[in-house]
């Protein structure tokens, strides 16, 4: 039994696909498996996995109609043989050691989920957001503690964590395939406060691509009011479940706060029709797992009382600035409030600085030149992984010739001892 399942969802990749794989094949533990799960690609992704599964026996092929992301994730959990279970997106790509140092994890601190860290991908795409979020601390967590939610750099995205085949077993734990886009937080949601063990490493592992501008990612975040809507959808899904758990009762405070980070601020950058029935979906969700008491609890502070009950109150339009701006200062930690402080303070004094001098010929030709550098990074990873699939093609090719040569071989021999058995019988 191999001990680690790396499973990897596929839907038309064909340029990434190759240099994916390989970075998993290439892997310093070599007991692993590699499910590959074809979700209906329409491109030439799945004439290269049956290159991949020719050339390596490791690679399972499971071939499937197309039905999204978590289809396929799901599809995947559900043949893997190992003990535990990783996720790589078909662009992406993974460190050398990473199922090495995660099986280590697993074992050292039997976990039932482990999360690590990861890099933004390629080195000229740097988003100051995503690069401390993908780095988490190390720590060990007994039990569910609410800190991993909010302390923690624990969610979203779901490929820089690993899990126990058997705790996905034992609490039923799928990729929910009803929701479109953001499934990683609702699985978070769901996977973390039903764990006994969690161990957070803070080994960057997996080097996530940022430059695809087709992604379901960047296609997703490029239209802002798709994108509440599928919030609502989300913080509908977790609600629900964390009402059912009781967990609501045990963090209001922290569950509330994460609601109205999650979607307060993208209802108030749309356009006041579409403020007022994106409010009109959120209240309706609210109100199916919330009621005044909850609301009220002492536990819960009085700027996010108030701005719930702004959002909740039928004659709420669209999102008042000065609640929302009261909250969203108030609920961050003092640490929080003063990076919020010096950010906008920053950005002020960079704007009066634009307005009084100009741009120098100086800064430019600086620009250009970073400009310049960037182009050539992203040029020479697209070689990269053009190179991945011309040598997996070879490799192909040198197996596929080397077996005819062997049955050739095999084949002549046979029909020489065929004759000389021949003669010696005469």
């Amino acid at each position: 039994m191999p001990q680690i399942s790396v499973v990897v969802p596929v839907y038309n990749v064909e340029t990434y696909l190759a240099l994916c794989v390989q970075t998993i094949r290439e892997q310093s533990l070599s007991d692993i498996e590699i499910i590959c799960v074809n979700d209906g690609a329409t491109d030439r992704s799945m004439a290269l996995l049956n290159l991949l599964a020719a050339v390596d026996k490791r690679v399972r092929i499971i071939d499937k109609p197309n039905g999204g992301l978590s289809s396929a994730r799901n599809a995947g959990i559900a043949v893997a043989k190992a003990e535990y279970v990783m996720l790589v997106d078909s662009d992406d790509l993974i460190e050398k050691d990473a199922c090495e140092k995660v099986y280590k994890a697993f074992v050292d601190n039997d976990a039932d989920i482990v999360t690590f860290g990861a890099n933004c991908y390629p080195a000229t795409e740097i988003d100051e957001w995503l690069t401390d979020c993908l780095g988490p601390r190390d720590i060990v967590y007994n039990g569910f503690n609410i800190d991993i939610l909010e302390v923690e750099k624990s969610h979203p995205f779901v490929w820089r964590s690993a899990f126990s085949k058997k705790f996905l077993q034992a609490r039923s734990l799928w990729f929910d395939e009803t929701v479109l886009f953001g499934e990683d937080e609702v699985f978070y949601f769901a996977a973390y406060p039903r764990a006994q063990r969690i161990a957070f490493i803070s080994n960057r592992l997996y080097n996530y691509r940022l430059a695809r501008k087709d992604s379901l990612m960047a296609t997703r975040f490029a239209a802002s009011l798709v994108r509440a809507k599928e919030h609502i959808v989300i913080i509908d899904r977790v609600l629900k479940d964390w009402k059912e758990q009781g967990w609501i009762e045990q963090y209001p405070a922290q569950i509330f706060n994460w609601t109205l980070d999650f979607i307060a601020g993208h209802i108030s950058n749309e356009s006041e029709e579409d403020q007022a029935a994106l409010l009109i979906s959120l209240r309706k969700v609210l109100r199916e797992s919330l009621n005044e008491a909850m609301i009220a609890d002492d536990r819960v502070p009085g700027f996010t009382q108030e701005l719930l009950k702004h959002l909740m109150d039928e004659s709420t339009n669209k999102v008042d600035v000065r609640i929302y701006s009261n909250w969203r200062f108030f609920s961050r930690s003092l640490k929080r409030r003063i990076a919020y402080m010096q950010k906008r303070l920053k950005e002020a004094v960079r704007k009066v600085l634009r307005s009084i001098f100009p741009v120098s010929a100086i800064k430019n030709e600086r620009y250009l030149n970073d400009l310049e550098v960037r182009i050539n990074i992203r040029q020479k990873e697209e070689l990269r992984a053009a190179r991945a699939t011309s040598v997996l093609l070879a490799e192909y090719l040198d197996k596929s010739a080397w077996g005819m040569l062997c049955c050739v071989t095999v084949e002549s021999a046979s029909k020489n001892l065929d004759c000389k058995d021949s003669k010696h019988e005469s």
